[in-house]
């Protein structure tokens, strides 16, 4: 939800209403990159390269973040709750409590399981469970 207006409608803000969902939508169309101190020093990472993040294994603090082309970089200190501002809203979604997926990496959906087009060290693909409290909006979503 952007924005409620309450009876009765009064046409300044209704527009009020509208101006504010019109600089939502455009401020999330336009989060190409992010820029965040990372592995490799002060990194711009373009957010269409990216293709799945989980919480690093080593600090908790810390997000791992897989890009298409397999190359995995750390985000130093950053909770998910920042990431997800910082990236697009309609591209990626959080699957559970450790992890988010780039929408465009889903392959197969089931009721509590995501298969992603991301290959795994077994020769199959990466599977993700879906936590209850995310199953919802990450179905919503996805149009279904």
């Amino acid at each position: 939800m952007v924005d409620y207006v309450r009876k009765p409608i009064k046409k300044e803000r209704l527009v009020q209403a509208f101006e504010k969902a019109a600089d939502l939508l455009n401020n999330s169309q336009k989060k190409e990159s992010i820029e965040w101190n990372t592995n490799l020093g002060r990194s711009t990472i373009f957010t269409a390269q990216i293709a799945y993040i989980k919480t690093s294994e080593i600090d908790s603090r810390d997000k791992d973040i897989i890009m298409k082309d397999g190359t995995v970089i750390v985000l130093k200190n950053l909770n998910f709750r920042s990431l997800l501002e910082m990236l697009p809203s309609k591209d990626f979604a959080q699957v559970n409590k450790k992890e988010i997926i780039a929408l465009s990496s889903v392959k197969v959906l089931s009721t509590n399981e995501i298969i992603t087009t991301i290959p795994n060290e077994t020769d199959q693909f990466l599977k993700l469970q879906i936590g209850d409290i995310y199953r919802n909006s990450l179905m919503e979503m996805l149009g279904k």
